[in-house]
């Protein structure tokens, strides 16, 4: 059987991400989306179709013997794997969610969080600006922040009359492997885990028969998704292979939660006033400024 991949590679909570991700996939009609996001909770992903479901709203995954282990993984109308729920919930077709299990990643960053504090100092605001890739395309592009470079160059993205929609995650992906190619920066272990996981996940797909299948990934992943086929199964099996595990417990919203430091683009006012408000099944997000991609 021939498989037709699409790897679309967005920016979360990105709208121009959003607003291409729906038209790409209407006009690529696949026979299942995977979404970046936490198989733990993939139980939770009919509730994205519910009559009731608003965004705002967030998942909660966390460690119940290990309270401090918990993440947070919110949607706005605005974010492109929200769209992307909602376009399969809406049409029918199988959705899953395709990240490393939370089980693994909490057990993961204990043994990482260990070794960081035995053994890195501490990296200053500098250093950290200077590893950032998309810094340096924004600055080669006349940028001198890369969050207006983003916006302008994608998330401002209107195709023209008669160009396939799909056209800018083309671009995207070619743009991401050129800043992956930079070998200076080596991947933190946890990615290249995630994104063994996630070929994995394409590749089951593949097995069970499904031929056009979509990939909703962060931008920067979409180059090592885009290679699954082109990487043994056995590669990444034995990267993945004897990793702990912790049994994470999921929840469609936390009965509380105040500050929540994640980083998003450009959002509603109503979406920018610290604080958390929470109703029914509804949960209205404390601050939100900058993502990454």
């Amino acid at each position: 059987m021939t498989h037709d991949i699409r790897i679309f590679g967005i920016r979360h909570h990105g709208p121009g991400s959003a607003r291409s991700l729906v038209a790409a996939l209407h006009a690529f009609g696949p026979d299942i989306v995977l979404v970046e996001g936490p198989p733990d909770a993939e139980s939770l992903i009919p509730m994205a179709g519910h009559a009731d479901m608003e965004p705002p709203v967030a998942m909660l995954v966390y460690n119940p013997k290990d309270l401090e282990q918990a993440s947070f993984f919110p949607f706005a109308g605005f974010s492109p794997e929200w769209q992307a729920l909602r376009y399969a919930l809406s049409c029918n077709v199988p959705v899953r969610f395709m990240d490393l299990p939370m089980s693994h990643a909490f057990a993961l960053r204990q043994t990482d969080v260990q070794l960081t504090l035995e053994m890195t100092p501490s990296r200053g605001q500098d250093e950290k600006a200077s590893r950032d890739p998309f810094r340096k395309i924004a600055l080669l592009a006349g940028y001198t922040d890369p969050e207006r470079w983003w916006d302008a160059m994608i998330e401002r993205h209107t195709p023209d009359a008669g160009q396939d929609p799909g056209a800018i995650f083309t671009v995207m992906l070619d743009l991401m492997r050129a800043l992956r190619d930079d070998k200076s920066h080596p991947e933190r272990r946890e990615t290249l885990l995630r994104e063994a996981y996630m070929r994995q996940t394409i590749r089951t797909a593949q097995k069970e028969g499904f031929a056009k299948i979509a990939v909703v990934c962060g931008a920067w992943h979409a180059p090592a998704l885009a290679e699954t086929g082109g990487i043994k199964p056995s590669a990444d099996a034995a990267v993945l292979k004897g990793l702990k595990k912790i049994k994470p417990t999921p929840h469609g919203y936390p009965g509380r939660s105040t500050g929540w430091p994640a980083r998003t683009a450009t959002a509603p006012a109503s979406l920018r006033r610290p604080g958390t408000v929470y109703c029914g099944n509804r949960l209205r997000l404390p601050v939100i400024r900058r993502s990454r991609w």
